[in-house]
Protein backbone atom coordinates (compact mmCIF):
# COMPACT_ATOMS: atom_id res chain seq x y z
CA UNK A 1 0.00 0.00 0.00
CA UNK A 2 1.23 3.20 -0.87
CA UNK A 3 1.48 6.06 2.20
CA UNK A 4 1.31 9.28 0.07
CA UNK A 5 4.19 11.70 1.55
CA UNK A 6 3.44 15.02 -0.09
CA UNK A 7 0.23 15.87 -2.96
CA UNK A 8 -0.11 18.27 -5.30
CA UNK A 9 -3.04 18.85 -7.63
CA UNK A 10 -3.84 22.24 -10.10
CA UNK A 11 -6.39 22.61 -12.67
CA UNK A 12 -6.11 25.35 -15.34
CA UNK A 13 -8.20 26.19 -18.26
CA UNK A 14 -6.73 26.37 -21.83
CA UNK A 15 -7.88 29.09 -24.53
CA UNK A 16 -9.27 26.32 -26.81
CA UNK A 17 -12.57 25.52 -28.04
CA UNK A 18 -12.65 21.44 -27.94
CA UNK A 19 -9.67 18.99 -26.91
CA UNK A 20 -8.37 18.69 -30.64
CA UNK A 21 -7.97 22.61 -30.79
CA UNK A 22 -6.00 21.75 -27.29
CA UNK A 23 -3.63 19.31 -28.58
CA UNK A 24 -1.04 21.81 -29.29
CA UNK A 25 -0.89 23.32 -25.73
CA UNK A 26 -1.38 19.97 -23.71
CA UNK A 27 1.89 18.99 -25.84
CA UNK A 28 3.46 22.10 -24.97
CA UNK A 29 2.75 22.05 -21.00
CA UNK A 30 3.58 18.12 -21.33
CA UNK A 31 6.90 18.83 -22.65
CA UNK A 32 7.29 21.65 -19.35
CA UNK A 33 5.92 19.12 -17.40
CA UNK A 34 8.50 16.95 -17.76
CA UNK A 35 11.36 19.62 -18.36
CA UNK A 36 10.45 20.53 -14.97
CA UNK A 37 10.82 16.65 -13.31
CA UNK A 38 13.72 16.10 -15.42
CA UNK A 39 15.68 19.09 -14.44
CA UNK A 40 15.98 17.53 -10.55
CA UNK A 41 17.93 14.74 -12.03
CA UNK A 42 21.20 17.04 -12.59
CA UNK A 43 20.20 18.91 -8.68
CA UNK A 44 20.12 15.00 -7.14
CA UNK A 45 22.47 11.88 -7.45
CA UNK A 46 20.72 9.08 -8.33
CA UNK A 47 17.56 10.50 -9.27
CA UNK A 48 15.79 8.53 -12.82
CA UNK A 49 13.32 10.18 -14.80
CA UNK A 50 11.76 8.37 -17.03
CA UNK A 51 7.95 9.05 -19.11
CA UNK A 52 4.75 6.99 -19.77
CA UNK A 53 1.57 7.48 -21.43
CA UNK A 54 -1.10 5.85 -19.70
CA UNK A 55 -4.93 5.77 -20.52
CA UNK A 56 -4.70 9.17 -21.98
CA UNK A 57 -2.49 10.67 -19.40
CA UNK A 58 1.13 11.52 -19.37
CA UNK A 59 2.66 10.10 -16.22
CA UNK A 60 6.22 11.32 -15.22
CA UNK A 61 7.89 9.20 -12.37
CA UNK A 62 11.06 10.78 -10.87
CA UNK A 63 12.43 7.86 -8.67
CA UNK A 64 15.62 6.69 -6.49
CA UNK A 65 16.33 3.41 -4.17
CA UNK A 66 14.61 4.98 -1.91
CA UNK A 67 11.27 7.72 -2.80
CA UNK A 68 9.53 7.91 -5.56
CA UNK A 69 7.38 10.88 -7.07
CA UNK A 70 4.94 10.11 -10.06
CA UNK A 71 3.30 13.63 -11.71
CA UNK A 72 0.46 12.53 -14.15
CA UNK A 73 -0.82 15.28 -16.49
CA UNK A 74 -3.99 15.06 -18.28
CA UNK A 75 -6.73 17.10 -20.79
CA UNK A 76 -10.42 17.04 -20.58
CA UNK A 77 -13.74 18.46 -21.33
CA UNK A 78 -15.34 20.33 -18.49
CA UNK A 79 -18.62 21.89 -17.54
CA UNK A 80 -19.29 25.36 -15.40
CA UNK A 81 -22.18 27.12 -14.27
CA UNK A 82 -22.06 30.38 -14.83
CA UNK A 83 -24.88 33.24 -14.64
CA UNK A 84 -27.09 30.30 -14.55
CA UNK A 85 -25.29 29.15 -17.93
CA UNK A 86 -23.43 25.93 -18.54
CA UNK A 87 -20.58 26.60 -20.14
CA UNK A 88 -17.89 24.12 -21.94
CA UNK A 89 -14.26 24.75 -21.29
CA UNK A 90 -10.55 22.77 -21.96
CA UNK A 91 -8.94 21.78 -18.52
CA UNK A 92 -5.69 21.09 -18.09
CA UNK A 93 -4.79 19.07 -14.45
CA UNK A 94 -2.05 17.77 -12.98
CA UNK A 95 -1.69 15.73 -9.81
CA UNK A 96 1.76 14.57 -8.39
CA UNK A 97 2.19 12.54 -5.24
CA UNK A 98 5.57 11.49 -3.52
CA UNK A 99 6.61 8.33 -1.54
CA UNK A 100 8.87 6.33 1.10
CA UNK A 101 9.31 2.55 -0.21
CA UNK A 102 10.58 1.90 3.02
CA UNK A 103 7.15 3.17 4.60
CA UNK A 104 5.54 1.24 1.79
CA UNK A 105 7.34 -1.61 2.71
CA UNK A 106 6.53 -0.78 6.97
CA UNK A 107 2.61 -0.15 5.81
CA UNK A 108 2.14 -3.67 4.27
CA UNK A 109 4.20 -5.02 6.95
CA UNK A 110 1.75 -3.42 9.74
CA UNK A 111 -1.46 -4.71 7.67
CA UNK A 112 -0.34 -8.05 7.63
CA UNK A 113 0.28 -7.86 11.09
CA UNK A 114 -3.21 -6.38 12.16
CA UNK A 115 -4.78 -9.21 10.74
CA UNK A 116 -2.81 -12.17 11.93
CA UNK A 117 -3.05 -10.85 15.17
CA UNK A 118 -6.56 -10.22 14.62
CA UNK A 119 -6.90 -13.91 14.17
CA UNK A 120 -4.59 -15.23 16.56
CA UNK A 121 -6.57 -12.81 19.33
CA UNK A 122 -9.74 -14.53 18.57
CA UNK A 123 -8.44 -18.27 18.62
CA UNK A 124 -6.54 -17.42 22.18
CA UNK A 125 -9.62 -15.57 23.47
CA UNK A 126 -11.27 -19.17 22.66
CA UNK A 127 -8.99 -21.15 24.07
CA UNK A 128 -9.07 -19.07 27.51
CA UNK A 129 -12.81 -19.33 27.55
CA UNK A 130 -13.24 -23.07 26.91
CA UNK A 131 -10.09 -23.54 28.97
CA UNK A 132 -11.70 -22.09 32.03
CA UNK A 133 -14.75 -23.39 31.39
CA UNK A 134 -13.32 -27.16 31.22
CA UNK A 135 -11.68 -26.08 34.81
CA UNK A 136 -15.71 -25.33 36.02
CA UNK A 137 -16.85 -28.11 34.62
CA UNK A 138 -14.33 -30.24 36.41
CA UNK A 139 -15.52 -28.44 39.66
CA UNK A 140 -19.02 -28.11 39.22
CA UNK A 141 -19.59 -30.95 36.68
CA UNK A 142 -21.96 -30.16 33.22
CA UNK A 143 -22.78 -26.76 32.63
CA UNK A 144 -24.39 -25.20 29.16
CA UNK A 145 -22.04 -22.67 27.00
CA UNK A 146 -24.52 -19.60 25.77
CA UNK A 147 -24.06 -18.77 22.49
CA UNK A 148 -23.55 -15.54 22.90
CA UNK A 149 -20.84 -15.27 24.96
CA UNK A 150 -18.87 -17.61 22.67
CA UNK A 151 -19.54 -14.70 20.06
CA UNK A 152 -18.82 -12.37 22.43
CA UNK A 153 -15.52 -13.56 23.15
CA UNK A 154 -14.16 -14.55 20.22
CA UNK A 155 -15.23 -10.95 18.88
CA UNK A 156 -13.57 -9.21 22.33
CA UNK A 157 -10.48 -11.44 20.95
CA UNK A 158 -10.03 -10.46 17.35
CA UNK A 159 -10.62 -6.70 18.28
CA UNK A 160 -8.25 -6.40 21.08
CA UNK A 161 -5.77 -8.46 18.64
CA UNK A 162 -6.64 -5.80 15.40
CA UNK A 163 -5.49 -2.97 18.34
CA UNK A 164 -2.39 -4.53 19.34
CA UNK A 165 -1.52 -4.91 15.68
CA UNK A 166 -2.52 -1.54 15.31
CA UNK A 167 -0.27 0.24 17.69
CA UNK A 168 2.78 -2.13 16.48
CA UNK A 169 2.09 -1.27 12.68
CA UNK A 170 2.23 2.54 14.12
CA UNK A 171 5.47 1.56 16.14
CA UNK A 172 6.57 0.06 12.59
CA UNK A 173 5.69 3.22 10.43
CA UNK A 174 7.20 5.93 13.07
CA UNK A 175 10.20 4.05 13.21
CA UNK A 176 10.34 4.14 9.22
CA UNK A 177 10.26 7.41 9.20
CA UNK A 178 12.67 8.04 11.79
CA UNK A 179 15.37 5.76 9.89
CA UNK A 180 14.47 8.05 6.80
CA UNK A 181 15.21 11.13 8.40
CA UNK A 182 18.38 10.18 10.04
CA UNK A 183 20.00 8.59 6.77
CA UNK A 184 18.75 11.98 5.19
CA UNK A 185 16.59 10.28 2.67
CA UNK A 186 13.41 11.79 4.00
CA UNK A 187 15.08 15.92 3.97
CA UNK A 188 16.28 14.65 0.09
CA UNK A 189 12.69 13.84 -0.67
CA UNK A 190 11.72 17.50 0.96
CA UNK A 191 14.01 19.51 -0.97
CA UNK A 192 13.07 17.75 -4.49
CA UNK A 193 9.38 18.06 -3.76
CA UNK A 194 9.61 21.78 -3.01
CA UNK A 195 11.67 22.80 -6.03
CA UNK A 196 9.17 20.58 -7.99
CA UNK A 197 6.22 22.48 -6.70
CA UNK A 198 7.72 25.47 -7.01
CA UNK A 199 8.44 24.83 -10.69
CA UNK A 200 4.94 23.41 -11.40
CA UNK A 201 3.36 26.35 -9.77
CA UNK A 202 5.64 28.56 -12.01
CA UNK A 203 5.02 27.24 -15.51
CA UNK A 204 0.99 27.04 -14.46
CA UNK A 205 0.91 30.69 -13.29
CA UNK A 206 0.06 32.29 -16.69
CA UNK A 207 -3.17 30.27 -16.73
CA UNK A 208 -6.42 30.91 -15.16
CA UNK A 209 -6.77 28.19 -12.49
CA UNK A 210 -10.31 26.49 -12.63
Amino acid sequence: MVQVIHNFQQSIRLPAANIEAALPQRETLDAQVHQAAASLVAQEPGLECATADEQGARVVHLHTPQYEIVITSRCGQDRVFQQGEKRSFVSYTITAASNLKSLDKATAVADQLSFVLRIVGAILSAFLLFWGLETVLDAYGHIEIPIFLVVVVLAAGAWLGERLGHLLGNWLQNRSLDKATQRGVLPQLEAVWFTLEHNLKALLKVYEST
